[in-house]
């Protein structure tokens, strides 16, 4: 998330379920376990002392192409 022209935040998160590159039926599983209480906390949590939280200073060609290839197309799908 930038809050100025190169200056932002990057939140750092585990998976609640302790892997994210999973398949469907693995996924749909571990959804239905964080529905039901039984996963880690998502997010940003006060009992978490040990999230990751950066502030990030990227360089102008840097943003550049971040805002060409991934932007973009973003904007294009909404």
């Amino acid at each position: 998330m930038f809050n100025e022209e190169l200056n932002g935040h990057y939140v750092h998160g585990q998976s609640p379920s302790g892997s994210a590159d999973v398949d469907s039926k693995r996924l749909r599983l571990n959804m239905l376990q964080e529905s039901l209480g039984l996963a880690n906390i998502r997010g940003i949590h006060p009992k978490h002392k040990d999230s990751q939280t950066f502030e990030i200073y990227m360089p102008k060609g840097m943003i550049e192409d971040y805002r060409r290839n991934y932007m973009t197309k973003v904007a294009r799908m909404v």
